[in-house]
């Protein structure tokens, strides 16, 4: 993980998602975090393959819902909190205008970094909408599920 060099002073996270990732820089993806824009590497071929697989199965489930649709690559942002933090997780089940359960494909790198995997999975819950978090590890037979309670 790297962090892009921009004055984003003037970002918020709807500011963030609306911006084309191209003026960020060359990195693949880019998230906002505390509003440093944060720079990320290409996937690897097995989360590729995992997140493929994963979007596969979600819309063969959703066959029948048609106000959920998977996405992939869509920006979640927190509605009234932490106005400076705008996370892109792998994929996303939409129902309506929010998303509803968020899945992340965890390399072992990001486990080793656990105080920022920690934070990363923390942002999220303050997005309007989410129920679940969907951690899939990708180099072990390994998902844990995180479910908002009392909502």
């Amino acid at each position: 993980m790297d962090t892009a060099v921009r004055d984003t002073s003037f970002l918020d996270a709807d500011a963030f998602l609306r911006t084309d990732q191209s003026e960020f820089g060359t990195a693949w993806r880019y998230e906002l975090v505390r509003g440093t824009i944060v720079a990320h590497a290409a996937p690897s071929p097995e989360h590729g393959v995992i997140l493929s697989n994963l979007t596969y199965e979600l819309n063969g489930r959703l066959r029948g819902h048609p106000e959920c649709r998977s996405e992939v690559g869509s920006g979640a942002a927190p509605q009234h909190e932490q106005r400076d933090t705008a996370r892109i997780p792998d994929a996303m089940i939409r129902c309506g205008k929010h998303p509803c359960v968020l899945f992340e494909v965890v390399s072992p790198s990001e486990v080793r970094h656990k105080r920022q995997w920690d934070q990363k999975r923390s942002d999220p819950q303050a997005v309007e909408g989410v129920r679940k978090i969907v951690e899939i590890y990708r180099d072990e037979m390994l998902a844990h599920a995180y479910r908002r309670v009392g909502t």
